[in-house]
């Protein structure tokens, strides 16, 4: 029987260890498996990342044509044009050509026509003049100047410019063109923004007739074409306006020229070109004409605590523009969940830059509870304008909860609520609407509760519950610890006393015998 039960036990053994074997195997499977995966996921990671990287890296050039001269170009005659290359990317670029492609009617002799840079080091620009001809047949309107470049051995990447050809010599008009003034719908643009610039061009003679030598000329001046165009990001789409006439002494004309905002943008002023073409080359304008833009918008503060009276609920809310131009059809509208507003939107109309309104709204069906704490006493409003977010303030403050006194079932509750305003306005002829968040606590007082003077108050009673909390937990572990030792004690006397009355019963039976 007791080698029957061996070799049980030698069969039992045998078998966990067989066990044990295949979980081991099994489990050296697994990570093997979980290691194969991780390196593959790390390698796509990595792989991905290194061609974002490089991507990020790669250098990139743009060329910007800034200057003509003449303007516009004449058949027959030499045009010079300035052209800007600029490093667009994080990396440097190295041996670079830049050249001007042959395109009728332009001609440039084949040693002027291209020029090599060495190094073009990220940020930077540089700069080249180019002399071409217009040929004698050139007809008059814009026609295309082609202008390629490439880095090292790679490929060309050409870049279109429109360059304007023609236009009438008035030798008779010796009016004076001035650029008068430069407005724009709106005054500054938010990112997105599409706007009028309006570009008001005088005649600043002050008689008819001028004469110079023996020969007397009319004051008139007269404007062959107008244009406005630009090297940065923002988008003229407007085309150029040609033969706008002749304008009389003291007389001014007003131009619109329609720009796009890109949504991207950053805040900051650009420069857009206004090129006039008058009767001569003596009074042609070229002009920087700057546009302002401001991500700004409207900002929602709370002003004061929420106020009872009876049964509505009193929320004051300050709508500020912290733009720096003005908005028109400025509305709030406040939402929030069991809970009606009147008026259901508020409207102030038009804002002047740093204005200041504050909206008044009742709430109806509203009960009051209070929470404390430092963190649930304070006001947090985080305003959103198109797709960014930032907490704009934080205060103290009160919020009308809706069924607040069913939240814990005490007669002062303490519960939270959260009020969406949504506030729409116009930049001109743009829609926008910002939307604010505001998350306040509330509190209403009975006969037989008040209201804590301070957030200060609540942290007191915060750290004097933890306190109390900690200390009644050392008295409850010494309590139980004194309580084990005391039943480990009894147990041991018990135990020794048994044993010695079974050595003391054993003795007497040997004694006996």
């Amino acid at each position: 029987m007791f080698k029957k039960q061996f070799l049980k036990m030698k069969t039992n053994q045998a078998e966990r260890k067989k066990s044990n074997c295949f979980l081991k195997t099994e489990h050296g499977k697994n990570k093997k498996a979980a290691f194969a995966i991780l390196a593959l996921v790390l390698a796509i990671y990595i792989a991905g990342f290194a061609g974002t990287a490089a991507a990020a890296a790669a250098p990139a050039l743009k060329i910007t044509m800034i200057e003509q001269d003449p303007y516009p170009a004449q058949p027959g005659e030499q045009l010079r044009v300035w052209i800007q290359a600029e490093n667009i990317g994080v990396g440097t670029l190295e041996n670079v050509t830049i050249r001007i492609a042959q395109n009728t009617p332009f001609s440039i002799s084949s040693g002027d026509a291209s020029k090599t840079y060495d190094y073009i080091y990220s940020g930077s620009k540089v700069y080249n003049e180019f002399f071409l001809s217009v040929a004698n047949d050139a007809t008059k309107g814009p026609r295309d100047l082609k202008v390629q470049y490439r880095i090292g051995d790679g490929n060309w990447i050409e870049t279109t410019f429109s360059i304007n050809v023609g236009g009438i010599i008035d030798s008779e008009s010796k009016g004076t063109l001035i650029v008068e003034k430069v407005t724009s719908d709106p005054s500054i643009f938010m990112p997105g923004d599409s706007g009028i610039v309006w570009v008001t061009l005088k005649n600043n003679a002050t008689n008819s007739t001028v004469t110079i030598g023996n020969k007397t000329y009319e004051t008139t001046a007269r404007i062959q074409s107008a244009d406005l165009y630009s090297a940065d990001d923002i988008v003229v789409t407007s085309i150029a306006v040609d033969d706008l006439g002749v304008i009389a002494p003291g007389d001014n004309i007003t131009i619109p020229f329609r720009v796009k905002i890109p949504e991207n943008l950053k805040d900051g002023t650009y420069t857009l070109t206004l090129n006039v073409t008058a009767g001569s080359y003596q009074y042609n304008i070229k002009r920087n004409v700057e546009i302002k833009v401001d991500s700004n918008g409207i900002k929602s503060i709370q002003s004061e605590e929420p106020k009872p009276n009876g049964t509505n609920t009193t929320v004051e809310i300050d709508i500020i523009n912290s733009h720096q131009g003005a908005f028109r059809g400025v509305t709030v509208i406040p939402e929030a969940e069991g809970m009606v507003f009147y008026p259901s939107e508020y409207f102030i109309g038009g804002m002047d830059p740093d204005d200041l309104y504050t909206a008044r709204f009742n709430v109806k069906n509203v009960n009051f509870g209070y929470g404390g704490g430092a963190a649930e006493n304070d006001s947090i409003v985080t305003s959103t304008t198109g797709a960014s977010s930032s907490t704009s303030i934080m205060l103290t403050g009160m919020l009308p909860v809706a069924d607040a006194a069913e939240s814990n079932g005490s007669k002062n509750p303490y519960a939270g609520q959260t009020i969406t305003l949504r506030t729409v306005y116009y930049n001109g002829d743009n829609k926008h609407e910002d939307v604010s968040t505001v998350l306040l606590n509330s509190f209403m007082t009975t006969s037989s509760t008040q209201k804590p003077k301070s957030g200060l108050f609540s942290i007191g009673n915060a750290i004097i519950a933890v306190v109390l909390i900690l200390i009644a937990a050392i008295v409850s572990n010494y309590y139980l610890k004194k309580k084990k030792d005391t039943t480990l004690a009894e147990y041991s006397k018990d135990k020794f006393r048994r044993v010695k009355d079974k050595f003391e019963h054993r003795k007497q039976d040997e004694t006996k015998k």
